[in-house]
């Protein structure tokens, strides 16, 4: 079972960039945020507590490409909402079978896009 705790109490401001993706602790489903059982709120709470400001991406893995960008809206949208007054600026990437979304953090006051 993973420790988000101490993970980034232990490597602290050594990390540099984190991918996030849900799933059902039975595999790595790459489920939208929300969706699976991963405490996202306790996650979060262990970077700030570290001060984390750097990337973090968004793995929804999906066949089904209309309902790929619907999982991702619902990602997209929680990231901001768990970060706490935390701004972010996103990017995106196609592949065949997945988008992944860029989120870079800053405590600057950058909308969402």
């Amino acid at each position: 079972r993973d420790n988000h705790e101490v993970f980034c109490q232990k490597l602290g401001d050594r990390i540099k960039h984190v991918h996030f993706s849900d799933n059902r602790a039975s595999d790595d489903h790459h489920m939208p945020l929300g969706v699976g059982n991963f405490n996202w709120k306790k996650a979060v709470n262990s970077l700030n507590a570290i001060d984390h400001d750097d990337t973090i991406t968004l793995e929804v893995f999906c066949d089904d490409p209309a309902m790929l960008f619907k999982y991702l809206d619902l990602s997209r949208k929680l990231v901001p909402d768990l970060w706490n007054g935390w701004r972010c600026v996103s990017f995106e990437h196609d592949n065949m079978r997945y988008h992944k979304i860029y989120f870079f953090l800053t405590k600057t006051p950058i909308p969402c896009m």
